[in-house]
Parts: structure tokens; C-alpha cells; sequence
């Protein structure tokens, strides 16, 4: 990813467990949703918990926008590690599975 979404490289440790692919703004281009944090390491080291979860936009060529929390409305809080999508009544939603935790679930 290039400068417009940050280097992550430089920017922290982030553990990404899930990543779902998915056409979020019916533009007709794959979009991504990325979950992870990561609890289970040596207090030593201390928690991998720098994200609430990232969307990704595709841009139309080979780059993404990062969406922030508050315009995605998305904000996984603890230590992800799936992502599914579930339509109920017609509607999509977004289930995060949490280890040790309840389910969080977004509307799309």
C-alpha cells in the first residue's frame, strides 16, 4: 500500500487475522474488511491492540482507501478473529467473532 493509507511497516504492529473481501460501496470492485489484535503473547511484550478493524475502498486501480472509524461506522473491539457476513430479512450484516468474548455484529 503506498503513502496514501499510511506505512504500516513504520506505524506499529498490527497482528490482521481475518480479512473479508467484499464489495462494501456496490461500485462493482472488491473491497476489503481487516480484523485482528492478538492478546495471547508474554505480558513482556503486551497486547497486539492497535486496530478496531480496517475498510479498505478500492480505488479502481491497484490501491485502497482507508475508511476511518467514523465514517465506516466500524469499531471491533478485542481480539478478533473471523469475519462472516449474514443476510437476515434482506439485510447484510457483518459478524466479528471475538476470542473469549460475545459475537459484534455491523450492518452493512
Amino acid at each position: 500500500m503506498g503513502n496514501d493509507v499510511g506505512d504500516f511497516n513504520n506505524d506499529g504492529l498490527l497482528d490482521i487475522r481475518n480479512i473479508l473481501v467484499r464489495d462494501l460501496n456496490q461500485d462493482g470492485r472488491p473491497d476489503l474488511v481487516l480484523a485482528g489484535n492478538n492478546y495471547l503473547v508474554r505480558p513482556s511484550l503486551g497486547r497486539y491492540d492497535a486496530t478496531y478493524g480496517w475498510c479498505l475502498i478500492a480505488d479502481g486501480t491497484v490501491q485502497f482507501k482507508p475508511l476511518m472509524p467514523v465514517e465506516s461506522g466500524l469499531i471491533i473491539k478485542g481480539d478478533a478473529r473471523k469475519l462472516r457476513t449474514i443476510t437476515i430479512q434482506g439485510k447484510t450484516y457483518l459478524v466479528a467473532g471475538i476470542n473469549n468474548s460475545n459475537l459484534q455484529i455491523f450492518r452493512f
